[in-house]
Protein backbone atom coordinates (compact mmCIF):
# COMPACT_ATOMS: atom_id res chain seq x y z
CA UNK A 1 0.00 0.00 0.00
CA UNK A 2 1.55 3.21 -1.12
CA UNK A 3 1.27 5.79 1.32
CA UNK A 4 1.08 9.55 0.75
CA UNK A 5 3.57 11.88 2.97
CA UNK A 6 1.03 12.89 5.76
CA UNK A 7 -0.31 9.04 5.82
CA UNK A 8 3.67 8.57 6.51
CA UNK A 9 4.17 10.75 8.75
CA UNK A 10 0.61 9.86 10.75
CA UNK A 11 2.15 6.36 10.52
CA UNK A 12 5.55 6.83 11.34
CA UNK A 13 3.95 8.56 14.86
CA UNK A 14 1.70 6.16 15.35
CA UNK A 15 4.32 3.42 15.72
CA UNK A 16 6.29 5.23 17.74
CA UNK A 17 3.24 6.42 20.10
CA UNK A 18 1.73 2.98 20.40
CA UNK A 19 5.02 1.36 21.36
CA UNK A 20 5.37 3.91 24.11
CA UNK A 21 2.52 3.72 25.04
CA UNK A 22 1.82 0.34 25.31
CA UNK A 23 5.52 0.04 27.19
CA UNK A 24 3.78 2.40 29.83
CA UNK A 25 0.68 0.50 30.36
CA UNK A 26 -1.55 2.93 28.88
CA UNK A 27 -3.33 0.97 26.56
CA UNK A 28 -6.58 3.01 26.06
CA UNK A 29 -3.79 5.61 24.56
CA UNK A 30 -2.27 3.24 22.21
CA UNK A 31 -5.87 2.02 21.07
CA UNK A 32 -7.01 5.11 20.44
CA UNK A 33 -3.77 6.39 18.21
CA UNK A 34 -3.94 2.63 16.21
CA UNK A 35 -7.56 3.17 15.76
CA UNK A 36 -7.15 6.52 14.44
CA UNK A 37 -4.06 6.06 12.44
CA UNK A 38 -5.73 2.89 10.76
CA UNK A 39 -8.66 5.55 9.71
CA UNK A 40 -6.29 7.15 7.92
CA UNK A 41 -3.58 5.14 6.44
CA UNK A 42 -5.55 1.74 6.19
CA UNK A 43 -2.33 -0.02 7.33
CA UNK A 44 -2.71 -3.84 8.47
CA UNK A 45 0.19 -3.13 11.53
CA UNK A 46 -2.98 -0.74 13.11
CA UNK A 47 -5.46 -3.61 13.36
CA UNK A 48 -2.92 -5.52 15.04
CA UNK A 49 -2.29 -2.94 17.80
CA UNK A 50 -5.65 -1.97 18.44
CA UNK A 51 -5.91 -6.07 18.97
CA UNK A 52 -3.42 -6.17 21.21
CA UNK A 53 -4.43 -3.03 23.34
CA UNK A 54 -8.07 -4.49 23.81
CA UNK A 55 -5.94 -7.81 24.69
CA UNK A 56 -3.84 -6.15 27.48
CA UNK A 57 -7.43 -4.28 28.38
CA UNK A 58 -9.03 -7.56 28.74
CA UNK A 59 -11.12 -7.00 26.21
CA UNK A 60 -11.46 -10.29 24.95
CA UNK A 61 -14.23 -9.91 22.92
CA UNK A 62 -13.41 -6.85 20.93
CA UNK A 63 -9.75 -7.85 21.04
CA UNK A 64 -10.55 -11.39 19.30
CA UNK A 65 -12.87 -10.01 16.36
CA UNK A 66 -9.77 -7.72 15.69
CA UNK A 67 -7.63 -10.12 15.09
CA UNK A 68 -9.84 -12.04 12.65
CA UNK A 69 -9.84 -9.05 11.03
CA UNK A 70 -6.20 -8.89 10.59
CA UNK A 71 -5.70 -12.12 10.11
CA UNK A 72 -8.40 -11.44 7.26
CA UNK A 73 -5.94 -8.89 5.57
CA UNK A 74 -2.78 -10.46 6.65
CA UNK A 75 0.71 -9.10 7.27
CA UNK A 76 3.93 -9.71 9.07
CA UNK A 77 2.59 -10.37 12.42
CA UNK A 78 -0.17 -12.91 11.51
CA UNK A 79 1.20 -15.54 13.63
CA UNK A 80 1.35 -12.95 16.57
CA UNK A 81 -2.12 -12.56 16.02
CA UNK A 82 -2.74 -16.66 16.41
CA UNK A 83 -0.98 -16.37 19.80
CA UNK A 84 -3.01 -14.27 20.61
CA UNK A 85 -6.49 -15.95 19.59
CA UNK A 86 -5.05 -19.39 21.13
CA UNK A 87 -4.92 -17.32 24.05
CA UNK A 88 -8.40 -15.80 24.54
CA UNK A 89 -9.50 -19.17 23.41
CA UNK A 90 -8.30 -20.52 26.67
CA UNK A 91 -9.18 -17.77 28.58
CA UNK A 92 -13.09 -17.89 27.45
CA UNK A 93 -12.88 -21.72 27.88
CA UNK A 94 -13.06 -22.75 23.74
CA UNK A 95 -10.76 -25.70 23.91
CA UNK A 96 -12.26 -26.22 20.42
CA UNK A 97 -11.17 -22.80 19.21
CA UNK A 98 -7.67 -23.01 21.05
CA UNK A 99 -7.06 -25.76 19.12
CA UNK A 100 -7.72 -24.47 15.76
CA UNK A 101 -5.96 -21.84 16.41
CA UNK A 102 -2.88 -23.46 17.37
CA UNK A 103 -3.05 -25.88 14.32
CA UNK A 104 -3.10 -22.29 12.13
CA UNK A 105 -0.02 -21.62 13.82
CA UNK A 106 2.05 -24.22 13.43
CA UNK A 107 0.98 -24.15 9.52
CA UNK A 108 2.54 -20.50 9.76
CA UNK A 109 5.95 -22.06 11.63
CA UNK A 110 6.06 -24.47 9.31
CA UNK A 111 6.32 -21.97 6.47
CA UNK A 112 8.64 -20.51 8.03
CA UNK A 113 10.85 -23.10 8.66
CA UNK A 114 11.03 -24.32 5.65
CA UNK A 115 11.63 -20.91 4.32
CA UNK A 116 8.74 -20.64 1.61
CA UNK A 117 8.61 -18.41 -0.84
CA UNK A 118 5.17 -16.76 -1.31
CA UNK A 119 5.95 -16.89 -5.45
CA UNK A 120 5.72 -20.36 -5.27
CA UNK A 121 2.06 -20.23 -4.69
CA UNK A 122 0.99 -17.85 -7.24
CA UNK A 123 3.51 -19.50 -9.63
CA UNK A 124 1.27 -23.16 -8.82
CA UNK A 125 -1.73 -21.32 -8.77
CA UNK A 126 -1.73 -19.59 -12.59
CA UNK A 127 -2.44 -23.25 -13.49
CA UNK A 128 -6.05 -23.48 -11.84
Amino acid sequence: MLLNDYQKEIYNDAIWRISEEIKNKEYISAYMYASYAYSITGMPEMLYYKGKALFKMKDNFNARNVFLEYIKVGSERVNKAYIFLHSISIKVHSKTMANYYKKEMDKLEYLYQSNFDYKDIEYHLRFY
